[in-house]
């Protein structure tokens, strides 16, 4: 994180005040960035731009690369660690849970419309309907989304594991020309259907549930066609089939 700092004193003129002042700077800041708070932030400020009456560099621009130095800093401080989700796991009994998962008590859940449309890669229609009785696992990605290209193993682990009780049917989104698309199935060999909706026409069904812009997203709907799992980003194939199995189960 402090490597910023180390550029900026280079462009300072050798034994120049302000040259000197950058490199103290960083001597004081190494000794407080494990600990990432908030004040190592404003104390690499102030010691960027507190005093400085160097001829040579004005001080707007280094107001300026200091304000992004810390900005930067702060970003480091905030973010979120590699395992936060596997030490979070507790909070609600899978081995990897995102942020963006939201369950909803069998008792609260609300039906959801049946969606059609062509099948990615043939004239076939598709249709929710008729998986009605079995749950149902709506995937909406995108051939250009990286994520989706992470995941896309998972599912398909996931949709061969489960398939006596669950059947997968994916969206593809925002992929104008479908040879992509195509592409990425034949890519991570998927076996369940895809639903082509290159103008996001068939996801305007789920306006209430899904932004347009998650993606990818996941939703698990109960035998009964009623929402119980959504999820607004990529997934694990661990955790699909543990929501899955609570799903198919009545929880």
């Amino acid at each position: 994180m402090l490597c910023w700092i180390a550029p900026l004193a280079s462009l300072a003129p050798r034994g120049s005040r302000l040259r000197a002042r950058l490199l103290r700077c960083r001597s004081q800041t190494v000794k407080r960035v494990c600990s990432l708070r908030l004040s190592t932030a404003r104390a690499a400020i102030r010691c960027l731009i507190g005093s400085s009456r160097s001829p040579r560099i004005t001080r707007a621009p280094l107001r300026i690369g200091a304000v992004l130095a810390a900005m930067l800093m702060l970003a480091a401080c905030t973010s979120t660690g590699a395992d936060e989700q596997t030490r979070r796991a507790g909070d609600v009994g899978y081995p990897i849970v995102a942020r963006n998962l939201t369950r909803v008590p069998p008792d609260q859940r609300k039906e959801l419309p049946a969606v059609s449309g062509q099948a990615l890669g043939s004239s076939k229609p598709i249709s929710t309907q008729d998986y009605r009785g079995k749950v149902v696992v709506i995937n909406v990605w995108g051939s250009w989304c990286p994520p989706c290209r992470k995941e896309a193993p998972d599912l398909q682990a996931a949709s061969v594991e489960t398939k006596n009780i669950a059947q997968f049917v994916g969206i593809t989104s925002k992929d104008y020309d479908p040879a992509p698309a195509e592409a990425f199935v034949r890519s991570f060999k998927i076996t369940y259907p895809s639903i082509y909706d290159p103008t996001g026409k068939v996801l305007l069904a789920f306006a209430g549930e899904l932004p347009p812009s998650a993606i990818p997203s996941t939703m698990i709907i109960d035998r009964d066609g009623r929402l119980a799992v959504r999820m607004l980003s990529e997934v694990s194939k661990i955790t699909l089939v543990d929501m899955i199995n609570d799903v198919a189960d009545g929880r």
